[in-house]
């Protein structure tokens, strides 16, 4: 079952056109670190991963995410 975000809690997946907005907006800073944090953990790693390979593919490819088979989110 997936829930919505209650205010101060995580939600269970990422936001791949938020995250695409967020990246694109700091493309130009110095180097820095992505800390994810989402309920479905690893799952929404995966999940955003291939969400921004098919939506957002130009920074799917800034950040180096490889192709993933389509079996891993099925």
């Amino acid at each position: 079952l997936l829930s919505p975000p209650r205010p101060g809690h995580h939600a269970d997946f990422l936001n791949p056109w938020e995250f695409a907005e967020f990246v694109q907006a700091a493309a130009y800073v110095r180097d820095f670190d992505i800390m994810l944090e989402a309920k479905a953990a690893d799952l929404a790693l995966l999940r955003l991963r291939a969400d921004l390979q098919s939506y957002v593919p130009e920074v799917a490819s800034w950040l180096g995410a490889p192709s993933l088979p389509a079996t891993v989110l099925e």
